[in-house]
């Protein structure tokens, strides 16, 4: 364990964050273990004896509801930076897509002991509907990047920084190859690189898969939720907080933010009456996950 780097690592990824808590797992072949206590010395223990062990340290990328007791993606409170994981050692792999609009700089570089791990931290920490958004732009630049696609989710675990990876023999320590303490980055920016650098036959099959119509069709909704009557392009603002609340329950977001959002769009139905439909709906989805 070198913890330096994990202090590092954790206070420069995590200097914006305002809102809940960092989780951390232990994994051996089948068996893993948690913690979620603050990072001190008892942090650092638990770390400690569990490498003696052959454990291998992992981190959640979001930061999890103060009250979860679970991890998965509908307890993700915050997420504070991007990142994505290559399968290839930094020396193999080549980040230059466009040498004339170069990649947006990491602001840290790790070696993971088989591949790189690279991480932008976001000048302002993403919550709430926002996540829908960060979890797309994850995912087009794991491609553009040609990245591992499995771990771009809100509740992705990636091995801790400063702690050892057992898959090889002897193990290697996950290090810090380039850390650029100012570098900081907006979705905006990240997503506006990624469309002048995106594959075009990419994207040309996203639109026949509908991502792009979808996207446009749930901006379009949005502008529905004051509309009232027959200039209601979807029958009607209940339906509108119908279709919204279904594609928000399935990203895990959870009532109460998915209430704020709706007021914050315009929409004008009684609260009684959005509040139904948008806990049923939710309800429902956690029934189907379960």
């Amino acid at each position: 364990m070198h913890k330096k780097e994990i202090t590092d690592f954790l206070m420069t990824m995590y200097k914006y964050q305002t809102a809940g808590k960092l989780v951390f797992h232990a994994f051996k072949n089948d068996k893993a273990d948690t913690f979620t206590a603050s990072i001190g010395d008892e942090f650092f223990e638990w770390v400690e004896n569990k490498e003696r062990d052959g454990w291998g340290i992992h981190l959640r990328q979001g930061r999890m509801k103060d009250t979860a007791v679970t991890s998965t993606k509908r307890d993700v409170e915050q997420v504070c930076h991007l990142w994505v994981d290559i399968d290839r050692p930094h020396e193999t792999t080549d980040f230059v897509i466009n040498t004339d609009d170069p990649l947006p700089t990491p602001t840290i570089t790790i070696n993971s002991g088989g591949g790189t791990h690279l991480y932008w931290r976001l000048l302002y920490p993403v919550d709430g509907v926002d996540l829908i958004r960060l979890e797309d732009i994850q995912r087009k630049l794991a491609s553009v990047l040609g990245a591992d696609p499995s771990p771009t989710h809100t509740a992705a675990t990636l091995r801790l920084v400063g702690t050892l990876n057992y898959k090889y023999d002897p193990p290697v320590g996950a290090s810090i190859l380039r850390h650029n303490h100012d570098a900081d980055i907006t979705l905006d920016k990240m997503c506006e690189w990624l469309i002048r650098n995106e594959n075009p036959y990419e994207v040309f099959a996203d639109k026949l898969l509908g991502n792009v119509r979808a996207s446009v069709d749930w901006k379009l909704v949005l502008d529905n939720l004051s509309v009232e009557g027959p200039s209601n392009e979807f029958g009607g603002r209940n339906n509108c907080v119908t279709k919204l609340s279904g594609w928000w329950a399935r990203q895990g977001i959870d009532p109460d933010t998915q209430l704020r959002t709706l007021i914050h769009h315009g929409c004008n139905l009684p609260m009684r009456e959005m509040s139904s439909i948008v806990t049923r709906i939710y309800e429902k989805e956690c029934d189907n996950v379960e």
